[in-house]
């Protein structure tokens, strides 16, 4: 049957702003993505984009000045141990996707300003980060072990030889002592 044309686009509807492209890889490179993704619960795609944005994003010149100044002020609004997308850290810092997200993985991976920054994947193509303030502290978890240990035994016989509620009190006081111990233990 001869093709009658119709006046309308072959193929399917395009509703996605995404272009399809081609990439040749070697097979064990191709595995260990798709193993990646799938652990990551995203799909290959989204991983390769987001691979491309953050690779483009370790290229994007930001003076040091500007850095630190910017780095600053996000670690105090963001420091809050909570996930935050990058796009409302850049629309809320009022400050370019790229440059946010280039500092961001700086912090990340050298633990800039005093913080403790993480990153997690997103579906969409772009991460969301968690920034702890003061996560540069660290603690040998041999002496930590030591040095709490007579805090969390007194506190395991208040709670195997009783069947009742203890204070409140005792536990401010368990609790002053183990905080006190942590406080002095980190570096």
């Amino acid at each position: 049957m001869p093709y009658t044309p119709t006046g309308r686009p072959v193929g399917r509807p395009k509703t996605s702003v995404l272009t399809t492209i081609s990439v040749k890889v070697p097979q064990d490179l191709l595995d260990r993505v798709q193993a990646y993704a799938q652990q990551q619960q995203q799909s290959v795609s989204a991983l390769i984009r987001e691979g491309l944005e953050w690779r483009l994003a370790q290229t994007v010149p930001v003076d040091d000045a500007t850095a630190d100044g910017l780095g600053q002020a996000l670690v105090e609004r963001f420091g809050d141990g909570k996930w935050h997308r990058v796009q409302t850290i850049a629309e809320t810092m009022d400050a370019d996707l790229p440059t946010v997200r280039a500092l961001l993985d700086r912090i990340v991976a050298e633990g800039l300003y005093q913080a403790y920054a993480e990153r997690r994947p997103s579906a969409h193509g772009l991460a969301s980060y968690r920034i702890v303030k003061g996560g540069s502290k660290t603690i040998n978890l041999t002496a930590f072990y030591a040095e709490t240990k007579p805090i969390l035994d007194e506190m395991h016989q208040l709670i195997a030889g009783h069947h009742v509620n203890f204070s409140q009190e005792v536990m401010g006081v368990l609790f002053a002592q183990l905080r006190q111990k942590i406080e002095h233990m980190a570096l």
